[in-house]
């Protein structure tokens, strides 16, 4: 049995079998958007490309993340900023964007770099607009701010055959902050380029993965357990399931006095191994404090927490839910269903996940890395949650303000992921007070810190992943 795993990892500080999407014989942007709502394929290990993030961090290791690009050149007296330079058959799976000036544009140089391969479009209208796809493919967050200031997000995929070259024109001295995630396959793979052409032909799939996308999965299910009742000061509950199949439809809510969130547990196991032991916040994507929110696969309404991962496991698999709070909690409008899966020895994985509570983590004036968790073996990274209850006194973009850590993701022993922020990490952009809860099927932010008081001190924010998984073969840090 392959012990590879689908990893979500969460953080806290103070069916009717469905067929998997073929693995093309040619990528092409209609085979991507097809993996991209698939629910089923990130269970799936041997990929056959890495990740790579490009992005603006500033290499001399401060903290001025932005306008820090690979080259600047002139090009027939126009000057152009180069964000990625990629050689190989690839695809960009994730653009973000910050601070956009007014008439900024965007060169795709498409397997050759010279006019002829060249494809220029405003940047507004395709990250956050709707030339090329709209939302939630291209979206920006938080609606709540101005566009300047919002995260601009999009999440068409880009194939592109032999190399691809992106420049930023018209930013002029704006400040611009960027991160770009890209899949780089393995050599030989074929792959069609994207165009203006294929763009035209695909607007179908375009449209009908925007619609999927729209709301939660829901899988068929083919079984179902409610779980309803009192779990006692210190008890548990546990449900036993038969495979193979995938437990893939998680519901229920919860009352209780004693902080519930954080002290009742969610654990897994699948075929005789615990995969999972994070608290019920952490595992629904509320943290420390719950609010309505709606993405591809984890929702919150009104005290009902809903998680529509798929989860596979071959022979057997135990749901168990712990209580550890001085109390009792009642457990409500519970469900817990299977799907149809048909379980591959050579390439199925478990889920898997992992959470982490800390109070008083330290504030330094030039930051320190935090490790958040460091995987052995085979596996992808699927997504990560943060949960903050900021105390600092003096609270302010300069001084209380948390999100100013760059992620750093290490692949194989290999840093390839190098990020910029916190914030842009998870989709938003300049700092605290902008909440979104239903704009996007994989960012969420239904919790925002506005000011260091009891009532507003407190961020909430999820990211899953789709085509931007991180897949490692030995080990992810």
């Amino acid at each position: 049995m392959k012990m590879s795993r689908v990893f979500c990892v969460s953080a806290a500080c103070a069916a009717v079998l469905l067929s998997f999407v073929a693995v093309a014989d040619t990528i092409t942007l209609e085979s991507l958007l097809g993996e991209m709502t698939d629910a089923r394929v990130q269970t799936l290990a041997g990929q056959n490309w890495r990740g790579r993030l490009f992005s603006s961090y500033n290499r001399t290791g401060t903290n001025i993340d932005y306008s820090n690009y690979l080259e600047t050149r002139t090009v027939n007296n126009i000057q152009e900023h180069i964000l990625l330079d990629a050689t190989g058959p690839g695809a960009v799976v994730r653009f973000w964007c910050a601070n956009v000036a007014n008439g900024a544009r965007l060169r795709f140089y498409i397997d050759g770099d010279d006019a002829q391969h060249c494809l220029e479009v405003n940047l507004v209208d395709i990250l956050g607009g709707t030339s090329w796809a709209g939302a939630p493919l291209s979206a920006f967050v938080s609606p709540t701010c101005a566009q300047s200031a919002s995260g601009r997000n999009l999440y068409l995929p880009i194939p592109y055959s032999s190399s691809l070259k992106i420049a930023l024109v018209g930013q002029g001295a704006n400040y611009f902050w960027y991160n770009i995630e890209v899949r780089e396959y393995a050599a030989g793979t074929a792959v069609e380029s994207f165009s203006s052409a294929v763009l035209t032909r695909a607007a179908d799939a375009i449209a009908a993965a925007n619609t999927t996308l729209s709301a939660q999965f829901i899988p068929t299910a083919t079984s179902s357990q409610a779980f309803d009742g009192e779990i006692a000061a210190g008890g548990v509950k546990t449900l036993d399931f038969t495979g193979p199949a995938a437990l893939s439809d998680l519901q229920l809510s919860v009352s209780g006095t004693d902080a519930p969130l954080d002290k009742v547990r969610v654990l897994l196991a699948f075929d005789g191994e615990t995969t999972l032991d994070v608290s019920l916040g952490q595992f629904f994507g509320c943290g420390m404090k719950a609010a309505n929110f709606t993405m591809r696969h984890l929702s919150y309404a009104d005290g009902l927490m809903r998680a529509t991962r798929v989860m596979p496991f071959k022979t057997s698999a135990t749901l168990t839910i712990t209580n550890g709070s001085s109390a009792a909690v009642t457990l409500a409008n519970t469900a817990a269903a299977l799907s149809a899966y048909e379980w591959d020895d050579a390439k199925s994985m478990h889920f898997g996940g992992y959470g982490f509570y800390e109070e008083n983590v330290p504030a330094f004036a030039n930051g320190y890395d935090k490790r958040w968790v460091k995987l052995r073996g085979e596996g992808v990274l699927f997504g990560n949650q943060l949960s903050i209850d900021n105390t600092a006194a003096n609270y302010g973009i300069t001084s209380g303000w948390w999100g100013e850590g760059d992620e750093k993701i290490k692949v194989d022993g290999e840093k390839t992921y190098l990020g910029t922020g916190t914030e842009d990490f998870f989709g938003y952009a300049y700092g605290p007070g902008k909440a979104f809860s239903t704009e996007h099927p994989f960012l969420a932010l239904p919790v925002a810190d506005n000011v260091a008081t009891d009532s507003k001190r407190i961020a909430v924010m999820s990211r899953e992943r789709a085509l931007d998984v991180v897949p490692f073969t030995n080990q992810l840090e």
